[in-house]
């Protein structure tokens, strides 16, 4: 899937901001467990990983698995699009998509980048999918007279609401303070300017387009 122009842009200034490496590695931490222990939920993480829609970190081991809050995330809007029977050719279109420009650190920076977003209060997103696999992530600006002609005839999955159920269910994964490294401490100031920044970024755009 081929990104657009805007969103090419915001992707490549998130991975070349200073500010964000530290997030990026928090959230591309491997350190957490499977969120549902339901075991049909571990049968489809085996499924899905035997489909190549998971990434298995495992370097061959067989031991126990590991997830970064990236993996977590997107584990839940795999699970979503399965339930509005999305077929593996389109799954692997969105992670494909959801795959540009991936770096050292992120291996969905898109994915990454609306995880930072959805933190802001001031955001509301919306993942909108076609049948095809054409996807975006829309802001949900009830002042847009074009958002619904842009969400029709398409699966809408609200994106911000699945990171709060996250947070909520476990906070700690989504602590910008915690410690990477055992002797490192994280400056919280940066990322609430980043976001502070990112939401002004954001109003500008949604300002232009109006006008």
């Amino acid at each position: 899937m081929e990104l657009n122009e805007t969103t090419k842009k915001e992707v490549k200034a998130f991975l070349t901001e200073e500010s964000s490496s530290e997030t990026r590695l928090l959230y591309n931490k491997s350190r957490h467990k499977l969120l549902d222990k339901d075991p049909n939920s571990s049968k489809n993480i085996g499924i899905w990983t035997k489909s190549e829609l998971i990434d298995d970190n495992r370097g061959g081991s067989k031991g126990w698995r590991q997830f970064s809050l990236t993996d977590l995330v997107w584990i839940e809007l795999l699970r979503k699009l399965k339930k509005n029977r999305f077929d593996k050719i389109v799954l692997h279109a969105v992670k494909n998509g959801l795959n540009k420009f991936q770096d050292e650190i992120s291996k969905m920076p898109l994915l990454d980048l609306n995880i930072e977003k959805s933190l802001d209060t001031n955001n509301k997103l919306i993942f909108s999918i076609h049948h095809s696999g054409t996807f975006s992530f829309i802001a949900k600006d009830t002042n847009n007279p074009r958002l619904i002609d842009r969400l029709i005839n398409r699966t809408n999955i609200d994106f911000t609401l699945l990171i709060k159920r996250l947070k909520d269910k476990h906070p700690s994964y989504f602590e910008l303070e915690v410690n990477l490294n055992t002797n490192n401490e994280v400056s919280k100031d940066k990322y609430i300017n980043r976001r502070e920044n990112m939401n002004k970024n954001t109003i500008n755009t949604n300002n232009q387009k109006k006008n």
